[in-house]
């Protein structure tokens, strides 16, 4: 797998595991988990630097977008 995969898996998990946290009535748990992602998020929209990119960048390699799809 390629880097941009990983780290759109690595994103819907998190979020998946917030949504079951608050159906188990964690629910301050998942508050800090969702402003997580939305700091992290905002971060990487200003700045244009995302922290698990660049740990992702030293084991994967980047997605070629050559396949000519759509």
């Amino acid at each position: 797998m390629c880097i941009e995969r990983v780290h759109r898996l690595m994103m819907a998990a998190l979020l998946a595991v917030s949504l079951l946290l608050f159906f188990a009535g964690y629910e301050i748990v998942t508050f800090a988990i969702l402003c997580f992602m939305i700091f992290m998020l905002s971060v990487w929209a200003i700045f244009d630097f995302c922290p698990a990119f660049k740990i992702l960048s030293k084991f994967l390699k980047p997605c070629n977008n050559n396949k000519g799809c759509c």
